[in-house]
């Protein structure tokens, strides 16, 4: 989703980020949504902003990582691609971006084809989010699956 550029509502801002209201212009998320750092944070900050990706994304053969197609915008940075790697004490998940998003917390990301998600809680670097464990399904072969991905506690 992306949030408009004209009229916008806190309830818009709630349901971009999986949040309830009451919110806040202040709450952490919002305000590295906005982009703002130790600005003020306002409505205009949050014009056409985009912190949620809710799309379709092919996989490839054999299930080993998706591409998003056209570079997603996500908190400022472009999604990539998510891929599936043995590590040395398994299976993990690297949720890639083209470049840096204005994040820094978890992302949890859901295959709303397969119900299966994951918490990405390792920030490996600017661009790069792991998670362990690996979760079977969420990235699956030769097919196209729908996948939600947000912020995170």
């Amino acid at each position: 989703m992306t949030l408009p550029t004209g009229s916008l509502s806190m309830s818009q801002i709630a349901a971009e980020l999986g949040l309830s209201l009451p919110l806040s212009l202040q709450h952490s998320w919002v305000r590295a949504l906005a982009q703002v750092g130790g600005a003020a944070c306002d409505f205009n900050s949050l014009r056409g902003k985009t912190g949620t990706f809710n799309g379709g994304c092919p996989s490839n053969v054999p299930a080993s990582f998706i591409t998003f197609p056209g570079n997603p915008p996500w908190f400022g940075g472009t999604l990539s691609e998510m891929d599936a790697f043995a590590a040395g004490q398994g299976n993990q998940f690297q949720l890639n971006f083209a470049s840096a998003p204005n994040w820094s917390g978890n992302i949890r990301v859901t295959n709303q084809t397969t119900g299966i998600s994951a918490l990405f809680n390792v920030k490996a670097s600017s661009t790069q989010w792991q998670a362990t464990p690996f979760q079977a399904n969420l990235i699956r072969s030769n097919v196209t699956d729908t996948f939600l991905i947000r912020p995170s506690s």
